[in-house]
């Protein structure tokens, strides 16, 4: 889960920069962003944590859906 937040908080920095740095800067940070996410370990990691966090139904499931949709597209 901590590593969910770190990502937004990454975009976040990452939309903040690219604003005031122009849109080039803020491709590149977004292309960043995305390689990351999209890293085998990264996505091992959320694995994990799904799975873990499927154990608790109701929790598991919100969780979950949220994780699946901050994905970026064609990941």
């Amino acid at each position: 889960m901590s590593g969910k937040l770190l990502f937004l908080a990454g975009l976040g920095v990452g939309f903040v920069i690219g604003a005031r740095q122009g849109r080039g800067a803020y491709e590149k940070l977004r292309a960043r962003a995305s390689a990351i996410w999209g890293d085998p370990k990264v996505q091992k990691g959320v694995a994990q944590a799904q799975d873990v966090i499927r154990e608790v139904p109701v929790v598991g499931e919100s969780v979950s859906d949220a994780i699946d949709s901050a994905k970026p597209a064609g990941a």
